[in-house]
């Protein structure tokens, strides 16, 4: 499988819902950042008061993209007709903006039901092409199916985000941890999984190579930090342990049978 992946670095901002001040000051220390991405619900929680419109919220960032011309991918709380979406909105370095995916598999389990405020999306994750690197879009809960990030990585994905609004609970701090370490060695693959602060969730953000080596993880607070992804890492991971060619030959093995 050819891989597009370029050595960039990547920041991982673990910013509370619609908070402007905080989103400020963490921006401050964006730097030689190719790629910010940001929680889910980065500028409100469904269901609970406060928090900033869509519109006004991606003004904010489009001015931020801008400013530092970078890419950002953060989750959004968006309207789209009668529906609200946990969405995750691509922000370009000139400050233009889509929506590239809306969540698949909404959260019904453990005491929360986003079913009662949310629509589920229509259509599966994307693969992002930004062209130092190929990059899977899933959000939060998504990240406790495989087939999903599978798939992706057979469309060629080589990174994972996962903006993440992780509740806490019994143990659900290391199913955040766990999964995405997981998810990263099934598919070598790198992992982004971006969570919102302590304490309305859990926070310990962090990025894990195609290894399933967590490479750097945040503590439970409003925190930035940037760390450089290497493509000779996913290139390496992929030739020695290439569960990738022989997921497809199983595939194709399977289908012959049936």
């Amino acid at each position: 499988m050819v891989t597009i992946l370029r050595d960039f670095v990547i920041g991982l901002m673990q910013a509370p819902a619609g908070d402007v001040e905080s989103l400020s000051r963490l921006w401050k220390g964006v730097g030689s950042a190719g790629l910010v991405v940001l929680p889910e619900y980065s500028n409100a929680v469904p269901g609970e008061d406060g928090g900033v419109e869509a519109a006004e919220w991606l003004s904010v960032l489009s001015s931020l993209a801008r400013e530092r011309g970078v890419h950002i991918l953060a989750g959004v709380l968006e309207e789209n007709g009668n529906c609200r979406y946990s969405s995750v909105v691509h922000v370009k370095p000139d400050g233009s903006w889509s929506v590239v995916h809306r969540k698949y598999m909404l959260f019904r389990a453990l005491g929360v039901d986003e079913s009662r405020h949310l629509c589920r999306g229509r259509n599966p994750p994307p693969v992002l092409d930004l062209g130092f690197a190929r990059i899977g879009v899933i959000v939060c809960y998504e990240m406790r199916f495989p087939e999903l990030v599978r798939n992706l990585a057979l469309r060629g994905a080589e990174i994972i985000v996962v903006p993440s609004a992780w509740y806490p609970g019994p143990l659900k701090e290391d199913h955040f941890v766990t999964l995405a370490r997981c998810r990263a060695l099934d598919n070598t693959v790198y992992v982004a999984a971006v969570n919102q602060p302590a304490p309305r969730f859990t926070g310990r953000s962090l990025l894990v190579t195609p290894w399933g080596v967590t490479r750097v993880q945040l503590g439970t607070g409003p925190e930035y930090i940037e760390v450089r992804v290497e493509g000779s890492v996913l290139r390496e991971a992929r030739e020695r342990l290439p569960v990738l060619r022989d997921a497809l030959e199983l595939a194709d093995s399977t289908t012959r049978r049936v």
